[in-house]
């Protein structure tokens, strides 16, 4: 979740960010239920640009596209079948690093990989067979077979997506 306000937040800066990573475990303390966000100096005046903006969500499934690979040949065709046919709702374990998809098992072959390059995108599957879509605080490298890669354009809305909200793959 993303909080914006005036005065900016208070917090430390460490390595000219007041951001939690999550992977490196560096930054600022995350902030915790009943915990305090200290807020910086408020400037006198309002922001020329500033314009309250409504939330609004989108009716029934999010739709995604994605392209095929490049480990698809660790499943087998009612795996592959089943990532673009299937409905996927997002778990309550999704975080910047990974949205955790819950839905029909895919994983179809034993073993691991050795680590090789990622990027966001990447719906990595590992041995539970619940697809793992790795977000912009991922890591650069994994293990897990990558089934298919979801087009660049299409992330922001992943990063939209709250749990429980329910998202469709589209083949590309």
């Amino acid at each position: 979740m993303y909080v914006a306000v005036r005065g900016g937040l208070d917090v430390p800066e460490v390595l000219g960010s007041r951001s939690y990573d999550t992977l490196g475990g560096i930054g600022p303390t995350p902030c915790r239920p009943g915990g305090v966000l200290p807020v910086g100096p408020v400037a006198a005046c309002r922001p020329a640009w500033y314009e309250q903006v409504p939330v609004t969500r989108m009716a029934g499934a999010a739709e995604v596209r994605a392209v095929l690979g490049p480990r698809d040949d660790w499943f087998d065709q009612d795996a592959v079948g089943a990532m673009f046919s299937s409905t996927w709702r997002v778990s309550a374990a999704s975080d910047r690093v990974g949205l955790r998809l819950n839905g029909p098992a895919m994983r179809s072959r034993d073993g691991e990989l050795p680590s090789e390059p990622m990027l966001p995108g990447a719906i990595q599957v590992p041995a539970g067979g619940d697809p793992i879509v790795l977000g912009p605080d991922s890591g650069t490298t994994g293990g897990y077979p990558v089934i298919a890669v979801v087009l660049d354009e299409d992330l922001d809305l992943l990063g939209q997506l709250r749990p429980g909200e329910i998202v469709r793959f589209r083949r590309r």
